[in-house]
């Protein structure tokens, strides 16, 4: 078996590093990565706003694409769906919200 000098070995590695595949592969995952940073900001910035109010639990959040954030669920009031946009809209990096947040008034018990 012969052996393989070292200009051969880093010229093959960089030939494999350049090639379209794993430049392609580099930007998917740069692309995935972005969107869960994104996500997880914004899940975050809900988490601490909503802190003794009791709605982050019952909501969704994903980034749909780089700067646009989709945020789902259920809410007791309106006002509470406009502040959870609101303050996803804050999370830096959010360029628009997708609001598919539902209000669903809890029902009261007859007496």
């Amino acid at each position: 078996m012969d052996k393989l000098s070292v200009p051969v070995a880093v010229s093959t590695v960089l030939h494999v590093v350049r090639s379209p595949a794993i430049s392609d592969a580099s930007a998917d995952a740069l692309h995935t990565l972005g969107l869960l940073a994104l996500t997880r900001r914004a899940e975050a910035a809900l988490l601490e706003a909503s802190v003794g109010q009791g709605f982050s639990a019952s909501l969704s959040v994903a980034a749909v694409e780089p700067g646009v954030v989709r945020v789902s669920g259920d809410v007791e009031t309106s006002e509470r769906r406009d502040e959870a946009e609101r303050i996803v809209r804050g999370v830096k990096g959010v360029a628009s919200v997708e609001n598919a947040i539902r209000v669903m008034p809890r029902r009261r018990a007859d007496t």
